[in-house]
């Protein structure tokens, strides 16, 4: 406890310390010809939060998830406009394999008091990539300054699904005894099996108007507050899906298409950031560029 204490101390001091020499000389502010680039506030807060409360994940968790990283930079033209953009994508989601250990048919049928087992698998593939490109303005002249404007926005979204069985589907055993469905988490004696899962492409395209302030507390960096107003729309192609099953006694595999997520329509302000489904509670759209607060760093 003590070494914590000297440490926050000596932190505090330093940031001090900064503030106190850069208070005796003038601030410089981003020109025309600099670039920036910026992060999210709040895996920071979160952490300094977690040293005083106690708290192993405080609330902003619920407003977004940790796997959520984007990238945010912007050009400044002249002292006060600039372009920017932003890049978001989903690391935590791109993969996820879920198992099942069920009984081995084979086995069973050589020693009915068997015990032995085999896998089935599930792996999933998501893919969610966020765009948005922006021109920034900005007011004041001081440490605050205000800024507006407009970002154009795109998302696409994809999920994948692949199924394999530990116990095979074949004449010799038409109807495997023990298959998951990892829809339901129960194990059963289908007919017929999944085999793949292809979901649809979604495509979001949005117009997004932004205001906020940035505080510069040193020379050529800040931190900012960011929200936004939506006007949004997305559709979706359709999907298929692959399944086997058995016909007499050959082996055989299906593909039917599937129907296409709903369309989506959303106006309002950055409710959520997470998700894009409906515009209440977690969903709607989150404003592209920082969220809630930021940290930006010029050169």
């Amino acid at each position: 406890m003590k070494r914590i204490a000297l440490l926050l101390s000596a932190c505090a001091f330093s940031v001090s310390a900064a503030l106190a020499q850069d208070g005796t000389k003038t601030i410089e502010y981003p020109a025309a010809g600099s670039f920036a680039v910026g992060i999210e506030a709040s895996p920071i807060l979160d952490f300094v939060g977690n040293m005083f409360n106690g708290n192993p994940d405080n609330a902003s968790a619920s407003r977004w998830a940790k796997g959520d990283y984007t990238l945010h930079g912007r050009y400044f033209l002249t002292d006060n406009t600039a372009v920017r953009l932003h890049l978001r994508f989903n690391p935590e989601d791109n993969k996820t394999v879920t198992r099942k250990f069920v009984k081995d048919d084979a086995a069973t049928v050589l020693n009915p008091l068997s015990n032995d087992k085999v896998e089935d698998k599930q792996v999933a593939w998501k893919n969610d990539w966020r765009i948005a490109a922006g021109y920034q303005m900005f007011r004041g002249s001081g440490r605050l300054r205000g800024f507006y404007g407009g970002d154009v926005y795109y998302r696409y979204e994809k999920e994948t699904k692949s199924y394999y069985y530990g116990n095979i589907m074949n004449s010799f055993n038409a109807t495997p005894t023990t298959t998951t469905n990892f829809q339901t988490g129960a194990v059963g004696t289908p007919t017929d099996r999944t085999l793949n899962e292809y979901g649809g492409g979604k495509h979001s395209l949005g117009l997004i108007g932004f205001t906020g302030a940035e505080y510069y507390f040193i020379s050529n960096a800040c931190i900012g507050f960011e929200v936004g107003l939506v006007l949004q729309g997305s559709i979706a192609t359709r999907g298929k899906s692959i399944s086997e099953k058995m016909v007499g006694a050959e082996h055989v595999t299906m593909e039917e298409e599937t129907a296409p997520s709903n369309a989506l329509f959303h106006f309002g302000t950055n409710a959520g950031k997470r998700d894009l489904k409906d515009p209440s509670g977690k969903g709607g759209l989150a404003g592209t560029g920082y969220g809630n607060f930021y940290i930006m760093f010029h050169f």
